[in-house]
C-alpha cells in the first residue's frame, strides 16, 4: 500500500479523492471569477465501465462543496448512476447520444452556450483531439 504524506493529509491507496487546483492568471488570480461554472461530460455505461463518470463525480462533489456550479452532460445507459448524480443536487442533462455520434457534439456545444460555461471536464478515452479543439474554439476551457 502507498501512501504519502501531502498537505495535513494522505493520498494513496485506500484514501479519499485528493483535488489540486489553482485560479490561474487567465482568471486574474480571482477565485470567485475562476468558480463560475463547470460543465462535466462523462460517459458511462456497460462498454465503458463507471471509473470516467465516478471521477467526474467526485470532482463535481468537491467543486460544489467551494461553492461551485456543476452539471453533468452524459449519455448514461445506468438509471442507477444517474440517479447518483443527481442526489448530490448537481445538475444532470442527458444526451441523446454518446460521442462519436455527431449529435453529441452538437448537444454539448449547444449546453456550454445556454449555461455560459467557462470550462468543460472531459474524462473518457474518446474525446480525441479534434473534439477538444471544437470545444475550444467555443471559447470554453477543456
Amino acid at each position: 500500500m502507498i501512501r504519502v504524506p501531502i498537505a495535513g493529509c494522505y493520498i494513496g491507496d485506500g484514501q479519499p479523492c485528493f483535488i489540486i487546483a489553482e485560479a490561474g492568471s487567465n482568471h486574474n488570480g480571482n477565485f470567485e471569477q475562476a468558480k463560475r461554472l463547470i460543465d462535466i461530460a462523462a460517459e458511462a455505461g456497460a462498454h465503458i465501465g463507471v471509473g470516467h463518470l465516478m471521477r467526474c463525480l467526485a470532482l463535481a462533489q468537491a467543486w460544489r462543496a467551494k461553492g461551485g456550479c456543476a452539471v453533468f452532460l452524459s449519455h448514461c445507459e445506468s438509471d442507477a448512476l444517474v440517479q447518483r448524480i443527481k442526489v448530490p443536487g448537481i445538475g444532470y442533462i442527458p444526451l441523446d447520444k454518446p460521442h462519436p455520434a455527431p449529435t453529441d457534439l452538437r448537444q454539448t456545444l449547444n449546453c456550454l452556450r445556454e449555461h455560459h460555461a467557462d470550462w468543460l471536464v472531459l474524462d473518457g478515452y474518446h474525446f480525441d483531439p479534434d473534439y477538444q479543439q471544437v470545444v475550444q474554439s467555443a471559447g470554453v476551457l477543456v
